[in-house]
């Protein structure tokens, strides 16, 4: 088993997140999820950035960017947790653009900072390392 799959499978197993696959590659660790809220779960848990695929037959693919907290050692481990999801489920308001501007994942209890921070729907960018969070 790979270091970076030890790695997010740890973090996994401490938060209480679903992750029903797991594909782990050199660069980071991909989750498939079944469910759109469960995206909603990590998202929650760890922040990061959703980005929505072109709809294709209906349906389009979202994917949270996220990382593991920062590690004894220094580093992390990239996560990309995916989900399908149907053309007009619901979502959460946490998850979708609202009007162009996304959701900040320091407003949602990530633990990410800002470089720029106007209000709870705000148009904050993380910052590239976030700040180590204590499990």
């Amino acid at each position: 088993m790979s270091d970076n799959r030890l790695a997010v499978q740890s973090v996994i197993d401490r938060l209480g997140l679903p992750a029903p696959t797991l594909v782990a590659r050199p660069e980071s660790v991909h989750i498939t999820l079944a469910d759109v809220d469960d995206l909603g779960r990590w998202m929650y848990a760890l922040g990061g950035d959703v980005r929505r695929g072109v709809e294709i037959s209906g349906a389009s693919l979202w994917t949270l960017h996220t990382q593991t907290p920062v590690r004894p050692d220094g580093s992390t481990v990239q996560i990309r947790a995916h989900v399908p999801v149907v053309s007009g489920e619901d979502v959460l308001a946490e998850l979708r653009p609202v009007g162009g501007v996304r959701y900040c994942a320091a407003d949602l209890g990530g633990g990410y900072t800002c470089r720029r921070h106007s209000s709870h729907i705000g148009d904050c960018e993380p910052t590239p390392d976030p700040p180590a969070v204590a499990l």
